[in-house]
């Protein structure tokens, strides 16, 4: 498949910026477009302390020059195809120290209505409407096609986890407690996000944000869930009633001893009980 993209002076510059000359090559072809493949360079084969430090950039804006870069990183190389998100957003680039651009990701509004992770959570309607803002969803991550790196997608996700609660609160004056993402079931395993410690929680339905015909056009997708503190649960359910636990043991001797046992006519399992 032949990936195309508008060659920009936004695109050209970042370029430049973010990686030195022995570690990209850019031969502009005549006409608008360029081929990205080109400006990627070789393949990247080595250790992961030979990337040396793994910096996220962040693209502050569409207006930020670096945001063409990330654009065409996602629209030419991340299997959704697009960098559309929606809500709240924030955007990386992932720089190797000794090899320039390596990748892109990027964390925005989480979903509205989740079954798995509102079961997982157990906050009311109330105050999901009240604290979803302090959910975030790692919506796009991609590792150039290049760059075969043994356990970089964790540590990525690793750095990317730590460096977002200061820069979600910064950008929005709300402290993140909580991320989610989403592994499309028939493309990926997960793997890279279990070795970060995100938890599996279950599968959507089948549907988008768009779906309000309920037709569940889309794949479906396993759910990831990573609390970034301790006591999550409880600050996203503050003020809700506590749901008292069903009993853990049998109340008395007889429905321990008898009341799995079938007498056939319910007024003997009462004798018993009386």
């Amino acid at each position: 498949m032949s990936h195309k993209f508008y060659w920009t002076n936004e695109l050209k510059y970042c370029i430049k910026e973010g990686m030195n000359n022995n570690k990209i090559s850019v031969n502009q072809e005549k006409g608008s477009q360029q081929r990205l493949d080109t400006i990627i360079g070789r393949n990247i084969e080595c250790r992961l302390d030979e990337l040396g430090i793994i910096r996220l950039i962040q693209v502050e804006s569409a207006a930020d020059k670096k945001y063409a870069l990330w654009k065409a990183f996602i629209e030419n190389y991340h299997y959704i195809g697009h960098g559309k998100l929606y809500g709240f957003q924030i955007r990386y680039l992932i720089e190797s120290e000794n090899y320039g651009w390596i990748g892109a990701l990027s964390f925005s509004s989480a979903a509205w209505k989740l079954q798995a992770r509102d079961n997982w959570v157990g906050w009311s309607d109330e105050n999901r409407v009240k604290h979803l803002n302090e959910v975030a969803c790692n919506s796009r991550f991609l590792i150039l096609p290049n760059v075969r790196v043994n356990n970089l997608a964790s540590h990525i996700l690793s750095i990317s986890l730590r460096q977002l609660k200061q820069d979600w609160m910064k950008k929005y004056k709300i402290e993140p407690l909580l991320v989610e993402t989403f592994v499309e079931k028939e493309r990926f395993s997960g793997t890279c996000y279990q070795a970060a410690n995100f938890h599996y929680i279950g599968t959507t339905q089948g549907r988008g944000r768009q779906d309000r015909e309920n037709e569940h056009a889309l794949p479906v997708k396993d759910i990831y869930l990573y609390p970034l503190g301790s006591d999550i649960k409880e600050q996203l359910c503050a003020g809700q009633p506590i749901k008292s636990p069903s009993p853990a043991f049998p109340v008395d001797w007889t429905e321990e001893e008898l009341g799995e046992a079938d007498f056939g006519d319910e007024r003997l399992k009462r004798f018993f009980r009386n």
